[in-house]
């Protein structure tokens, strides 16, 4: 992953003693390494060391992901089981537990618990496994045949994403946010399920910022990460809640999963954030500042079709040119019958949907 957009920098006083009445300080915790534990930055010993899963283990049960391939920006592939990163016992055993018991016990119950679980717990579980897949890279070389390639992501640039590890310590208590702070906007869809393993998982995500969809079985889910609410908070999107309103064929989701990312990607305000507390004790609070700031413009840029389009393309796997027509400045659209009404279907394995020979 690339291409991050490079926020504000976190703060670094010259007073040492300052920053250790922190709880948490980026320079200071933010692991870049396989030495020290990725989410609280402590070093690892014999005693201490283990694997924390990047797509937990019952997310492999479930959906027989254990020898599944998933793509590599360097076009190789890695088994899913093989997507494990540093975590001491303490972070992994305690926190990342509580976290993964909660969304596994809310898919067992089904597409409302998922969705009772609410932004703050479904936006950490999402973030943490796209800054997991970032982790992962730091370890893997450019050039699988060649060890002295040097690594698929260098180390350092991983400090590009460190207000994505500041908002995960609140996983482990090192952080908390105020009143109706939420680290991202996410909506749950429902989605058909299937009698047939390999057609109940799917995972996207982009590089250009903090983004990822995943669709498990009866549920989908997509994360607008570090975006603090604004797309489902400052956006009127109706494909959108069209969608949330039926069963989703997985192409369907693909292209909600798609406008969604284009919405991510044309947000066009940087986060302020401020930490506050500092006792040594107890939590710090991670305080955001009001995303339009003193401007009175848009915090999203205009729609892109072009955009939206080469998403669209890349996450459906269809080329371009079936999905747009430039000339007619017609998009493909899952969602929609020609009259207009909304394209539900009844199962995943009698409907296939492609793109008309002409748009």
């Amino acid at each position: 992953m690339s291409d991050q957009q490079h926020h504000e920098q976190p703060l670094n006083p010259d007073d040492a003693a300052v920053l250790d009445n922190f709880a948490y300080v980026p320079d200071r915790d933010q692991a870049l390494d396989h030495d020290h534990c990725f989410l609280c930055g402590s070093k690892l010993t014999e005693e201490n060391r283990t694997d924390e899963h990047v797509f937990p283990r019952w997310v492999q049960r479930e959906f027989d992901l254990y020898d599944l391939r998933m793509g590599l920006p360097n076009d190789t592939e890695i088994r899913y089981r093989q997507l494990t990163i540093p975590c001491c016992q303490d972070c992994n055993g305690r926190w990342l537990s509580q976290l993964e018991d909660e969304v596994s016990s809310a898919f067992r119950a089904g597409p409302d618990a998922f969705e009772a679980l609410g932004p703050v717990t479904l936006g950490l579980w999402l973030s943490k496994i796209y800054y997991g897949l970032l982790f992962k890279d730091i370890s893997l070389a450019l050039d699988r045949s060649d060890p002295s390639s040097g690594p698929l992501l260098e180390p350092q640039w991983l400090t590009t994403y460190f207000e994505l590890h500041q908002v995960l310590q609140v996983i482990r208590g090192a952080l908390e946010l105020t009143e109706d702070q939420v680290p991202a906007s996410v909506f749950v869809f429902r989605t058909l399920d299937s009698e047939i393993t390999a057609n109940r998982f799917d995972f996207r995500d982009t590089t250009a910022f903090p983004f990822i969809a995943l669709r498990l079985g009866p549920v989908g889910l997509v994360g607008c990460l570090l975006d603090w609410g604004s797309v489902a908070g400052a956006l009127d999107i109706k494909d959108v809640a069209e969608a949330q309103s039926i069963e989703l064929h997985p192409t369907q989701f693909l292209q909600v999963a798609a406008l969604l990312a284009h919405w991510r990607i044309r947000f066009n305000r940087v986060p302020k954030y401020m930490i506050g507390g500092g006792s040594g004790d107890g939590p710090d609070q991670l305080i955001t500042m009001p995303i339009g700031g003193l401007s009175g413009l848009p915090v999203f840029d205009e729609f892109e079709p072009d955009l939206y389009a080469n998403l669209l393309a890349a996450f459906t796997g269809f080329p371009l040119d079936r999905v747009r027509n430039a000339a007619k400045k017609t998009l493909w659209n899952t969602l929609k019958k020609p009259d207009g009404s909304l394209a539900g279907v009844p199962n995943i394995e009698e409907y296939r949907f492609e793109p008309p020979d002409e748009l």
